[in-house]
């Protein structure tokens, strides 16, 4: 029995794989470019609204995008405590009329 095909595969033709960290990344770009707010001020330790709201944009789309856990979340957005992360989200869902993402991706 042949388990593999016999002639090559090229995946890279028509194929593009994103990588998680690679999603991230694009997460924090897209997000920078609506708000302004590079990536090192989303995650660091400003409390001003401009930088809040892109900061749970970021969680938000982290969580529904992703399926990111939210002390993971947490994590990559410098630190912060699974609950700061569970206010942000229900905020930035309440503010843009979303839905809060328990079920995700």
């Amino acid at each position: 029995m042949y388990l593999y095909p016999k002639t090559p595969v090229n995946l890279a033709e028509n194929t593009k794989i994103e990588m998680p960290g690679d999603k991230r990344n694009r997460i924090f770009r897209e997000v920078e470019a609506a708000t302004g707010v590079p990536p090192h001020a989303i995650k660091g330790n400003r409390r001003t609204k401009g930088y809040v709201m892109a900061r749970y944009e970021v969680a938000y789309r982290l969580r529904t995008e992703m399926g990111l856990s939210l002390p993971r979340i947490g994590v990559i957005l410098g630190g912060r405590d699974h609950a700061t992360i569970i206010h942000g989200l229900r905020k930035w869902c309440k503010e843009n009329g979303k839905e809060y993402p328990h079920v995700f991706v």
